[in-house]
């Protein structure tokens, strides 16, 4: 059985798509007119901004628009931890670093019904999925 595993800060969804930017060394690259040479200086390990894109589940639309408003207020908090892990068991080690929270958009939020013999049920949940824009903090 598969262990996932993806949070932004206290939020768990049932995945995190897109491609993160952990923190990393940065080099400036210096050629000047009418010297020889190129230069190359590391300025120092940098955050990245990247996005992800989550999905996640909700008993209802009123659920799901709430926790969007709480996605919301994270903006305002201070960095948070990012997990995101596919891996085949709890052995294998976690994408982790730290991210803030730069802003968070709603891209699907919709109801979704429950299938009860051949008919559709109105006991159905939500579904919330958001693009966060975050940047990577370097520690």
């Amino acid at each position: 059985m598969a262990f996932t595993k993806h949070n932004i800060g206290d939020f768990d969804f049932i995945t995190l798509r897109g491609i993160w930017s952990p923190p990393a060394m940065v080099k400036v690259v210096d050629q000047r007119a009418g010297v020889d040479g190129t230069e190359v200086t590391k300025t120092g390990t940098r955050g990245r901004q990247f996005r992800l894109t989550s999905i996640r589940d909700a008993d209802n639309y009123a659920a799901a628009l709430e926790l969007y408003g709480d996605y919301m207020e994270s903006i305002d908090g201070d960095p948070v931890n990012l997990i995101m892990s596919d891996a085949e068991s709890e052995s294998a080690k976690p994408v982790a670093f730290k991210v803030d929270v730069l802003n968070v958009n709603a891209v699907e939020l919709r109801t979704v019904g429950q299938v009860a013999g051949n008919s559709l049920s109105d006991e159905g949940g939500a579904i919330l999925v958001c693009v966060w824009e975050l940047v990577a903090i370097a520690q």
